[in-house]
């Protein structure tokens, strides 16, 4: 009884150690995976807005939210890779955002940031894969007193790095089809275009929301539309129709009877049309 009680046990382990390793995130992706689309774009996303606004469960609350900015510095170091900074989007030329090449766009370790939000912050680096890449690449997080780190793999297969339950702080990569590096470049430059105008956008919407003349709740939607236009896939031609769409509703604004719900409905209609 013993010995089958013991087997049992045994079958029970190996069987669970397989099914932990295939669940593993990264456990079927290849170093060669991740070479073959190098370089991977990455969005960073620090800032309280979102996990302020979701659970306003006061007035007070709400208002240390969105007046109270938190300062964040830290830094994003690669191991078995270089990166750069893609785009600061709205990080701006008066906030720290430096690299140990002394230049961001100049292939480095390590990408230093330093500066306060209420809300949230965000900028894209650009990730270069050591050609000896191994099993080991991965990124480090420093935030503050806080550290944590995930592999390339990981990041790949999920597509999300999470480091902090806290706040709204992640990396996540922006999928580029193409292995080519050239069709990579032009999707990369529409998803740029398409989206940084929605940015440009949150400034107005960001400071509604601080004049209370918006809910957090519209402003959690506008930001929801806005992170989404980095994932879909735009050609010439509906960057062509996007920008025509997209000034003939920021007309709309100068109009007396204009509300931002309306507005919101607007652009929620016209993103729908991308995939």
């Amino acid at each position: 009884m013993k010995n089958r009680m013991l087997a049992a046990m045994i079958l029970g382990s190996v069987l669970f150690g397989n099914l932990a390793l295939a669940g593993s995130p990264s456990a079927s992706v290849k170093p060669a995976d991740i070479l073959a689309k190098s370089p991977l774009y990455l969005m960073v996303k620090i800032g309280p807005g979102a996990a302020c606004n979701k659970n306003k469960s006061s007035e007070r609350t709400y208002a240390a939210c969105v007046t109270k900015a938190v300062h964040y510095t830290g830094s994003i170091e690669a191991v078995e890779g270089t990166i750069t900074v893609a785009s600061p989007i709205n990080v701006g030329s008066n906030e720290v955002l430096t690299s140990d090449s002394g230049d961001i766009g100049t292939p480095s370790a390590k990408i230093n940031f330093d500066f306060r939000t209420n809300l949230t912050k965000k900028f894209i680096i650009k990730l270069f894969p050591n050609d000896t890449l191994t099993d080991q690449g991965k990124l480090m997080i420093k935030l503050g007193s806080e550290s944590q780190e995930g592999s390339f793999a990981e990041m790949y297969n999920t597509g999300d790095f999470n480091f902090s339950m806290l706040d709204e702080r992640n990396i996540k990569l922006i999928p580029l089809d193409s292995n080519l590096l050239k069709d990579r470049n032009l999707q990369f430059k529409n998803k740029l275009s398409v989206a940084l105008r929605l940015e440009t956008m949150m400034n107005w919407v960001s400071a509604k929301l601080q004049d209370k003349k918006i809910t957090p709740e519209l402003y959690n939607a506008f930001a929801k539309l806005t992170d989404e236009a980095w994932y879909k896939n735009y050609s010439d031609a509906d960057v062509t129709y996007f920008n025509w769409r997209f000034n003939r509703l920021k007309k709309d604004m100068n109009k007396e009877t204009f509300k931002p719900v309306f507005f919101y409905g607007g652009l929620n209609v016209l993103m729908k049309r991308y995939k």
